[in-house]
């Protein structure tokens, strides 16, 4: 992360100059797919619907997941608001921090929409344990860690630290729980 802060305004600025119009309506949805309000009720009945259909197994591995999730989005949310790093705006000044401030302005590291992508991404190919759902589920968080800075919502490194501490986050909870799970079985 730190060979990225160095960069932050470079990429910016990067971002900032390579707008069209196609991009623009294919950034807003895929950051919508990144949002808590699209995936945590995929999670709950990712959750739900195999427990009914009796696949107790399926349906653990996707608490599994979703508790990963969560953890790693309350532990990111709590750090956003203690680090209080401004957002990207037109001055270029990457050092800007206000801490405890409750202005969403003021919430850009680590990004949260990257951590749970990433949280996702981590958890779901564990659980899978195939190279192709590897690809495929980083593959598309990472389309979000993108859209993250062409919308200019974040800095990069804000994004390498997203990426960074929800797969960190993801793959500790969900190796705890296999673990304790193994324990009492």
């Amino acid at each position: 992360m730190a060979a990225v802060i160095p960069f932050d305004e470079k990429i910016r600025e990067y971002f900032s100059g390579s707008h069209t119009p196609l991009l623009d309506r294919v950034a807003t949805p895929v950051g919508d797919a990144g949002s808590p309000r699209f995936i945590l009720p995929v999670l709950l009945a990712g959750a739900i619907v195999p427990r009914t259909l009796h696949d107790p197994a399926t349906s653990n591995a996707i608490v599994d997941v979703g508790l990963g999730y969560v953890v790693t989005s309350v532990a990111g949310s709590l750090a956003r608001r203690v680090v209080g790093r401004h957002r990207p705006d037109s001055t270029g000044h990457t050092g800007r921090f206000s801490p405890f401030r409750r202005e969403p302005m003021w919430h850009s590291f680590p990004s949260g929409h990257v951590l749970g992508v990433m949280s996702l991404a981590t958890g779901i190919s564990i659980k899978a344990n195939r190279p192709w759902v590897t690809t495929t589920t980083f593959g598309l968080a990472s389309l979000v860690a993108i859209q993250r800075l062409y919308e200019q919502k974040h800095w990069a490194s804000d994004v390498v630290a997203g990426t960074m501490f929800g797969i960190a986050a993801s793959a500790s909870t969900i190796r705890w729980r296999e673990h304790d799970r193994a324990r009492h079985d």
